[in-house]
């Protein structure tokens, strides 16, 4: 698995992966990191290409990053939900980065009805946060 961390990450995957059909699958997205260099006219059209690829199996890697804030926490917002809505409309689970960012997570994600199946894998909330998101259905990734 080749995670997407930014449209050009997200296409030189998609390229790597047809040397190994069957073998290799990639996720298509922007990373809470990247968000400031998503541009509103074209970002979410590539994405989309990206992902009827016959090998992407997710969205993401995307969320939101309140822990180093290398894009800004409204920017990160914006993209985030794009992508989650890219995801609902496509029925691709998503690949979900989340840092010190519970709340808004939620306030987003709870916007959309029939979301596909998630994994929050950069997860390092408290046990209450666990607990919140497990109720949820949500899978769940330590961070090491």
């Amino acid at each position: 698995m080749i995670t997407g961390v930014s449209e050009k990450l997200s296409e030189d995957a998609a390229k790597l992966v047809e040397n190994y059909p069957g073998f290799m699958y990639f996720t298509a997205g922007v990373h809470p990191h990247d968000a400031k260099d998503f541009n509103d006219s074209t970002s979410l059209d590539i994405l989309r290409n990206l992902a009827s690829h016959s090998q992407c199996v997710a969205i993401g890697e995307c969320g939101l990053d309140f822990n180093r804030n290398f894009s800004p926490q409204d920017v990160q917002k914006k993209v985030f939900e794009k992508q989650v809505g890219l995801a609902v409309e496509l029925q691709k689970p998503l690949f979900i980065h989340e840092r010190e960012a519970f709340t808004d997570m939620n306030l987003i994600l709870d916007k959309f009805e029939n979301k596909p199946k998630l994994v929050i894998h950069c997860f390092t909330g408290t046990a209450e946060e666990l607990e919140g998101y497990v109720k949820k259905g949500y899978y769940i990734g330590l961070t090491g």
